[in-house]
């Protein structure tokens, strides 16, 4: 992303932080993060990817 930045835990976790244009950090709010937020997500994340304006998360379930 442009000025955006994710990591995934082990464990399946989804931190974010950087700019965040129009909510893309899934935080629900706009202001800009300078240190790693956990996204509140309902499942355990495979993979992100991150764009201009936007993010995109695979997610599985905490079950399986």
């Amino acid at each position: 992303g442009l000025g955006t930045q994710a990591a995934v835990t082990n464990h399946g976790d989804l931190y974010m932080w950087g700019r965040n244009r129009q909510g893309c950090l899934g935080l629900h709010t706009d202001e800009d993060r300078y240190f790693p937020m956990k996204v509140p997500i309902g499942g355990r994340v495979t993979h992100v990817s991150l764009g201009c304006d936007h993010s995109a998360a695979v997610v599985k379930p905490w079950m399986s």
